[in-house]
């Protein structure tokens, strides 16, 4: 393929590392919220917001939105229970586990019917600055609790323009984790390697490489898979 291929690693390293601040859950029942931004020059008022995702019905549950401030400068950073959304207490004393929060929102405790959905925002503007999205169980312990979702694809009308970007937008009817786009045009996707949810239509774009018009090869060959597909859903999405 003309300039490479982009794994669902490289989509998930932009999407969650690879930004000015970074959040994170520990397995111990913690939060984490960073930022490397090197140009913060005064300390930043930051939103820290977790849920968790059920994955039968689709409902998203919230536990809990913290205020969180952060130095000012690379390196600044904050741990929160995620139970309470306090700073972890002092040792040998320990955050609340996981498995407290998930029965709390009406989840399995060993986490195999939620995932969870992290988000830091600015304060005062309400700007995305980090995300994230935690499994509390190995891939393959989520099948059971997924629902055999059917992805629609619709491919967007044919541009003058080859070298424009192709928007595409995909729908479901349950909730379908780790979707992944592929196929045999040249090009890549703006993104990629996501979770869709039913209700809600997701806009992505094929960006074409070489200059040649690859609506057709984009039409002809692209293809959905997502995490149920591995467990017996093996139905082609269908394209439009």
């Amino acid at each position: 393929m003309l300039g490479g291929r982009w794994k669902p690693l490289h989509y998930w390293l932009r999407r969650y590392l690879f930004r000015d601040a970074f959040v994170a859950a520990g397995d111990d029942g913690r939060l984490f919220l960073r930022s490397d931004d090197p140009f913060t020059v005064a300390p930043r008022a930051v939103l820290l917001s977790a849920a968790l995702l059920h994955l039968p019905s689709g409902a998203l549950v919230r536990v809990g939105a913290w205020p969180v401030a952060l130095g000012a400068g690379a390196g600044a950073s904050a741990w929160l229970c995620a139970a309470s959304g306090a700073p972890p207490p002092p040792a040998p004393a320990a955050c609340p586990p996981w498995a407290t929060v998930l029965a709390a929102a009406g989840c399995g405790a060993a986490g195999v019917d939620c995932v969870g959905v992290l988000e830091a925002r600015d304060a005062a503007t309400g700007d995305l600055i980090a995300e994230n999205f935690e499994l509390f169980a190995p891939p393959y312990a989520l099948l059971p609790a997924l629902r055999n979702a059917t992805v629609r694809v619709s491919v967007g009308a044919r541009l003058a323009d080859p070298t424009l970007p192709i928007p595409i937008s995909l729908t479901v009817d349950a909730v379908a984790l780790l979707v992944v786009l592929t196929t045999g045009a040249q090009g890549r996707f703006s993104d990629n390697a996501f979770t869709l949810l039913p209700g809600n239509a997701t806009q992505v774009q094929f960006l074409p490489w070489g200059g040649a018009d690859q609506y057709d090869a984009l039409s002809s060959t692209l293809r959905v898979e997502h995490l149920a597909r591995y467990g017996g859903n093996l139905a082609e999405a269908p394209v439009t």
